[in-house]
């Protein structure tokens, strides 16, 4: 609760090892805990809309979006929106290449181009940001100051980005009341990013897998 009202930076994860797996099923946990609940809770408002948990379904008869679901957009997701918070020079720079994708991402949600064709930029925006990231990351190590001292601004800014790209999902309505059916989301990145800072960055991959699991792949196991 303390992160979530005024998150504050680390210079690195401070949990490891069996530590680290611990905190990690805590974490896993407290976001089911937090997350269900506010979820039922938005569909007990009646906008009148519907609003899903997550798209808490199972997927359209195919392993693909399982896929997607439980790895490539927890990796994909956790690159764009929470791999830059070491606040290193060279993860810094690769984050602009995040906004960037993230721009193309939201382009896609309020454009509705067939084919998500912005997204596909996207993902080729990530590459080479990752490619230019891998090829300074050993020389380029130095956190500036301003982004310790404005550190929460970046994980509430880049949480509320996290959240905006989800209004694109299914049955998520527009305008105001999508921004309230994004609303778990938005918590969702306060929680990943806890664990990005605290844990690091393959936990956070983890974490993020670990809740979609929750919502895509028992009720794709159990239909």
């Amino acid at each position: 609760m303390r992160f979530a009202l005024r998150p504050t930076y680390v210079a690195q994860p401070d949990v490891t090892g069996w530590q680290a797996l611990k905190a990690l099923a805590v974490l896993v946990a407290l976001s089911l805990a937090i997350m269900i609940p506010l979820g039922l809770i938005l569909i007990e408002v009646d906008l009148p809309m519907t609003i899903r948990v997550q798209r808490a379904e199972p997927p359209a008869n195919q392993w693909g979006d399982l896929f997607l679901a439980l790895a490539f957009a927890p990796i994909f997701e956790e690159m764009v929106f929470r791999a830059w918070l070491s606040g290193r020079t060279a993860a810094l720079r690769y984050g602009l290449y995040g906004f960037v994708a993230v721009i193309l991402l939201l382009a896609d949600v309020i454009l509705a181009i067939e084919g998500r064709v912005f997204s596909g930029i996207a993902v080729a925006v990530i590459f080479i940001g990752l490619l230019q990231w891998g090829w300074t990351q050993d020389t380029d190590r130095a956190v500036p100051e301003w982004f310790i001292r404005h550190f929460r601004w970046f994980v509430w800014g880049s949480s509320l980005m996290f959240g905006l790209v989800h209004i694109g999902n299914d049955d998520t309505p527009a305008g105001l009341a999508g921004l309230i059916a994004v609303l778990p989301q938005m918590v969702g990145g306060v929680l990943l990013t806890y664990t990005r800072t605290r844990l690091g960055l393959g936990w956070a991959i983890l974490h993020h897998s670990a809740y979609n699991a929750a919502f895509f792949g028992v009720p794709f196991v159990l239909r």
